[in-house]
């Protein structure tokens, strides 16, 4: 017995024994997280090597690590701080084999609904003459945000302005304004125009 014990404990050193030292692949998301967000909790699904495990890091430092399905799959609800938030993720498999990062992520956690100021027409205004029924439109808000008059979408550009055309209907015009942001935080606002001919 005590040679049969002496055989196992050679065997079980064996050089011959091969350890696994490939690294697991690369953790895939099912789709790329969103830019910005308003909400603090973001709800990330993707694939992965069976049973390893993925190591979630948020500014570089390790947030989470969740097990990975039979059927290689894992999902995951991250908890993000206002500002910027870099993700990125990584597998480790159950030999401790570590695989490459993903690419990062820059996700902008914000809450604060956009500023809408409207610069022409003012509120209550009067506007006369055929000539002027056709009028301008123009105010500002969030860079980049998107502006509905009434439904219809216009752009703001980098520094925040917009500006478009806007057909009055004889008498009185309320126009309704919603400020989008990249976030989906929303403005609302609505003024109202008379137009004589």
């Amino acid at each position: 017995s005590l040679i049969r014990l002496f055989f196992a404990i050679i065997d079980k050193d064996s050089p011959m024994v091969e350890k696994d030292v490939v690294p697991p692949q690369v953790p895939v998301l099912a789709s790329n997280p969103v830019e910005a967000t308003f909400s603090a909790n973001l709800n990330l699904k993707g694939f992965a090597e069976p049973k390893s495990r993925v190591v979630f890091l948020l500014n570089a430092e390790k947030s989470a690590e969740i097990i990975v399905s039979e059927e290689g799959q894992f999902e995951h609800e991250l908890v993000l701080a206002d500002g910027e938030n870099e993700l990125s993720i990584f597998g480790v498999d159950e030999a401790g084999n570590e695989s490459l990062k993903t690419r990062s992520y820059l996700i902008t956690r914000d809450s604060e609904a956009p500023i809408l100021e409207i610069e022409e027409p003012k509120d209550g205004s009067v506007i006369e003459l055929k000539k002027n029924r056709t009028t301008t439109i123009k105010g500002k808000t969030e860079a980049n945000a998107k502006v509905l008059i009434n439904g219809r979408m216009v752009l703001a550009d980098g520094d925040g302005n917009f500006s478009t055309n806007y057909y009055l209907g004889e008498g009185k015009n309320e126009l309704e304004f919603e400020a989008i942001d990249k976030a989906t935080n929303k403005t609302q606002k609505k003024i109202e125009v008379e137009f004589r001919l």
